[in-house]
């Protein structure tokens, strides 16, 4: 009877270890994925490049999905045109000599630039280039099986993005004209005022005191009053037509003042009078001999 409880206490003893060990290697893998997943969504500013900044970068441009597969697309373009690191490009080619490809996706300065966002104008940046990749309003049809010097592969299917920004930025203000996608509070609290609309001059009046908080400078130069909005900040947008009105004017009374002082009255001269007068006569009289009149 002591054998058996002796075998069942070592039998209970197995069992123990053995649940117990299973558990540390499940709490020691569920660590292991929750460093990858927070390594996987870093910003990437040490310059490696993980896949879960691809859905991290579409997010932050405001795409809820990518279409099925695209992330396996978009990771094989990377690691085709730079193995998965921030390089600049060492091939010799028509970019060469300054302007050289640089990034994971291998941006040249100026592409980059004309789609870079604000705040993350970093080329060598994965999550600034992915970003700028997802600006492009052809980000869709950018990337795709293609064939290059005789080798398939996944990669750009133009050398680089053809469409347009998708995203616009006004962090420095301005005044849109057409319908677009913009960014907005990108550079803190922004207003956005329809001139159309009824809270137009209420969202004025609003910026006008978070601009006075931003910058206090301005507050004695622009004063708002009762009856509007900014009246001196008008005054002084248009201060260079009324100085050249002033300008016109005081011409005009300086032409009136010499006018009025210059001496107007008639002289005649006698001597003259009487020679032109005498040239008349003569003429008239030399006109009725011709007529058979004397």
């Amino acid at each position: 009877m002591a054998y058996l409880k002796g075998a069942s206490f070592g039998d209970l003893a197995s069992g123990t270890i053995s649940k117990l060990s299973s558990i540390a290697v499940d709490k020691f893998k569920e660590m292991l994925n929750s460093t990858k997943k927070t390594l996987e969504v870093s910003d990437g500013k040490a310059g490696h490049y993980n896949p879960g900044l691809i859905e991290k970068a579409a997010k932050m441009m405001h795409i809820d999905s990518l279409p099925a597969g695209f992330s396996e697309l978009l990771q094989a373009t990377i690691m085709s045109e730079s193995g998965g690191k921030s390089v600049i490009q060492t091939i010799h080619d028509g970019n060469s000599g300054g302007n050289e490809a640089g990034g994971i996706l291998q941006f040249t300065p100026g592409t980059f630039g004309a789609f870079a966002m604000p705040g993350h104008t970093n080329r060598m940046n994965p999550l600034d280039e992915l970003l700028a990749f997802f600006n492009n309003s052809d980000w869709r049809n950018s990337i795709g099986h293609t064939v290059i010097w005789g080798v398939p592969k996944v990669d750009w299917l133009h050398s680089g993005p053809q469409g347009s920004r998708r995203l616009s930025s006004f962090a420095t203000g301005g005044h849109p004209l057409t319908p677009q996608l913009a960014t907005i509070a990108e550079d803190g609290d922004e207003f956005v005022v329809n001139p159309r609309r009824s809270n137009a001059m209420q969202l004025l009046n609003d910026a006008y005191e978070r601009t006075i908080q931003e910058q206090p400078q301005l507050r004695n130069a622009t004063e708002p009053n009762s009856v509007g909005v900014l009246p001196q900040m008008y005054s002084t947008q248009s201060n260079e037509p009324e100085q050249l009105n002033n300008s016109l004017l005081e011409r005009v009374i300086e032409r009136l003042e010499e006018i009025r002082d210059k001496d107007n009255d008639t002289y005649l001269d006698g001597e003259k009078i009487s020679a032109s007068n005498e040239r008349v006569g003569a003429s008239k009289f030399r006109l009725a001999g011709v007529q058979g009149q004397i």
